[in-house]
């Protein structure tokens, strides 16, 4: 250990040391001035430091140029020291054997199907938990922990990244990022897609190489060679951004067209990349087909390459990712999607005010006019531009929904935020039928995914689902698409009602496993259907407080504590700077990729049952003396004390109308706070889901106030030293 540790130190000052050395070829006294902190900061004298930060501070005053650059660069060692860190940290972890008791062993495919060799999982179901569970599935989302610039983020991180990967000199590499702009304006939301699909391009790049571990992995096993398809995909990668459209009202009809030509333009131009790089005299005719549109399916296209030698690779690719690279999840808040169905019916003449209505008659209507062609054509029949006059909501939600039917490849999630009735899914389906979308058919591609977000909705969710169950139309629905997909909200729940909302996020979902069995034995139709568990990009997990991967152990876990017979896989949201951490570079994202595979695999493998009652695999021991069911419900017990006492404290906190409830407050502060800190760190791509109105002009750059930021807590933190 003291080895890698030295190792780490070396390449960290190593990195710093040239880029403090091209700093200085253009601005030595900067230079000079980072040289000083950074041999100062490891003097046991706490007086030489602050000695020297003050100084330093009084040469740069605040506002001016140098103070700027100061900061700017040294945010910049900042992000390539992380990143040298990452990579060697990384390859430490590679190159250890893991705890036998540990869970990150199970991100290995070889652990895994040795564990089911092991414990004599059937052939049989083997192939079925591998067909139906070993998938990486995720969404990468916009957020704003990565305020750094499109450019920054694309040309000097991710690129630096690579010359990490491929152990090449980045010297000069360095000269680029000394000019790049570390922060700018807000991103506009085509900005985000092109900064999301430089993610994407890495792992198109690393898709082959996961196929390859995969096939070294069954090697090692004789019996399984035969029996998993290698060829077929099992990355199942979406976006949000453009999708995104709860409280973003630049998330419109165009920004979503547009970004659907942003990856159909991409993934052409990589796979015209790839074939350029073929030796065959075929190829220009390959080419000329794919830029001019010709090809109706990748099959077509894949049927060309198979008459080319040392294609695989890039057939492998066609097939994960198409002609669309990425899915955009498509998301919207319940209240959004009751208001555009409210002024749909009413510029159409059949209800006045459908949001006056009881529940009941809600659902009563919605059934009647699901079922009433008629009424779905006229629906489908609406002139935009009086919808848009009517509300200019409607018109975006409809508009939008509009074009999921243009490009089935694309879509394939619609995701009600805060839902909290049948009435909401019930809407849903309404508004995708009479936007020309299949809805309760076998042509259907379109899970509608429920997101609860409130302690309250957590606790209603399993009472909600049951009641859909019931209902024939989504009942069909699911028939067809053989699953059911929860999402639960994590940072959302916990701002709004404390630490103790984590036990209510775990209940809901591990009730909704546990009752699948119940949905089966009701509904024989029901038999293929799995529960899927989406992680919202909120957890300590996903934000850099443990590991992202285990989100599918976690899900497992709780399942089983439930008593749940099996597991279908995970889902998880990836947000901000956390993407480039788990994705860049190709090595990186090799490693989180057969994390998301494999602990998919091994949590269906550990929570099935067998008929007798049994595990296929058993799950993980823990040390001797270690009860795992009584420490979960300790857990349960602790978070319920937590969540009384912020109850107490606060108020009613799931009650946004109430001026009296602790959630008014608590978004009238993120609204109006007068402290740049707390602004920044409430910046959101959902301005209306905090307080409704943003605080901080867009064309203002986040570099400056994070300068502001760093300015103030160095001088605080000089004055508190000065005080000790």
């Amino acid at each position: 250990m003291a080895d890698e540790i030295s190792v780490l130190a070396d390449d960290q000052k190593m990195t710093r040391y040239k880029f403090i050395r091209q700093i200085s070829k253009e601005n030595e006294t900067i230079g000079n001035y980072l040289n000083e902190i950074f041999y100062i900061c490891t003097d046991e004298n706490r007086q030489n430091r602050v000695d020297t930060y003050k100084r330093i501070l009084d040469e740069c005053p605040f506002g001016s140029i140098e103070r700027k650059q100061l900061m700017e660069y040294y945010a910049k060692l900042m992000d390539l020291e992380r990143r040298v860190r990452k990579f060697d940290s990384a390859k430490f972890y590679n190159e250890k054997i893991e705890n036998p008791n540990s869970t990150a062993t199970a991100d290995r495919f070889d652990y895994v199907f040795s564990r089911m060799q092991k414990e004599n999982v059937p052939l049989e179901k083997v192939k079925q938990f591998f067909n139906e569970s070993a998938y990486a599935i995720f969404s990468l989302t916009m957020h704003p922990t990565n305020p750094t610039s499109m450019e920054y983020t694309i040309k000097g991180g991710i690129e630096f990244d690579k010359y990490l990967d491929k152990h090449m000199d980045y010297e000069q590499h360095l000269k680029l990022i000394e000019t790049l702009p570390l922060a700018g304006q807000k991103k506009t939301i085509e900005q985000e897609v092109q900064e999301t699909m430089a993610i994407l391009d890495v792992i198109y790049e690393t898709a082959p190489k996961l196929r390859i571990k995969l096939i070294e992995a069954l090697e090692n096993i004789e019996s399984y060679v035969d029996m998993v398809d290698v060829d077929s995909p099992i990355i199942q990668v979406s976006i949000w951004p453009a999708g995104d459209g709860d409280g973003n009202e630049n998330a419109d009809v165009y920004a979503l067209k547009q970004a659907v030509q942003q990856l159909k333009q991409r993934i052409k131009q990589l796979y015209i990349n790839d074939i350029k790089q073929l030796s065959s005299n075929k190829k220009i005719n390959i080419q000329n087909k794919l830029l001019n549109n010709l090809y109706k399916t990748i099959d077509d296209l894949i049927d060309d390459l198979k008459t080319i030698p040392q294609t695989q690779d890039l057939i492998y690719k066609i097939k994960t990712f198409r002609f669309h690279y990425a899915q955009i999840d498509i998301r919207h808040n319940a209240d959004d999607i009751m208001e555009t169905l409210a002024h749909l019916t009413q510029v159409n003449g059949l209800t006045e005010n459908f949001l006056t209505l009881s529940l009941e008659d809600q659902k009563k209507s919605i059934i009647e006019w699901l079922n009433n062609d008629n009424i779905i054509e006229k629906l489908m029949l609406t002139n935009d531009e009086i919808l848009n006059k009517s509300s200019k909501t409607a018109a975006r939600v409809f508009g939008r929904l509009k074009l999921i039917k243009n490009d089935l490849d694309i879509f394939n999630k619609l995701i009600i935020a805060e839902t909290n009735s049948i009435v909401n899914v019930l809407a849903a389906f309404l508004l995708l039928k009479a936007s020309g979308n299949i809805v309760a058919e076998k042509e259907t591609t379109i899970d509608i995914v429920t997101l609860s977000e409130s302690v309250k909705d957590l606790v209603n969710l399993p009472n909600l689902i049951s009641q859909l169950i019931d209902d024939p139309i989504y009942r069909k629905h699911l028939f067809y698409r053989e699953k059911l997909i929860i999402m639960i909200a994590k940072s959302d729940t916990v701002r709004r009602n404390g630490r103790g909302a984590e036990s209510s996020q775990e209940e809901a979902s591990g009730k909704l496993y546990a009752m699948l069995e119940q949905f089966k034995n009701k509904y024989p139709e029901l038999k293929n259907l799995k529960i899927h568990g989406f992680s919202g990009g909120g957890a300590a997990l996903q934000r850099g407080g443990g590991r992202v991967a285990e989100v599918a152990h976690n899900h497992g876990r709780i399942a089983r504590y439930f008593h749940a017979k099996t597991i279908g896989p995970s889902l998880l949201t990836i947000q901000g700077h956390q993407m480039q951490i788990l994705f860049s570079p190709s090595s990186i994202a090799l490693n989180t990729l057969e994390s998301l595979v494999a602990q998919n695999l091994h949590a269906r493998a550990q929570t099935e049952l067998k008929p007798n009652g049994e595990h296929y695999v058993l799950p993980r021991r823990a040390p001797n003396g270690y009860d795992e069911t009584k420490n979960i419900e300790n857990f349960h017990k602790a978070c319920q004390v937590m969540r009384q006492t912020y109850f107490n404290y606060m108020g009613d906190l799931d009650n946004d109308k109430d001026q009296n409830s602790g959630n008014y407050n608590f978004n009238q502060l993120f609204a109006n706070a007068p402290w740049v800190s707390v602004i920044l760190g409430n910046l959101s791509s959902r301005p209306s889901k905090r307080g409704g109105i943003s605080s901080i002009n867009d064309n203002i750059t986040v570099i400056i106030y994070s300068i502001i930021i760093l300015s103030y807590l160095f001088k605080m933190f000089s004055l508190f030293c000065s005080v000790q």
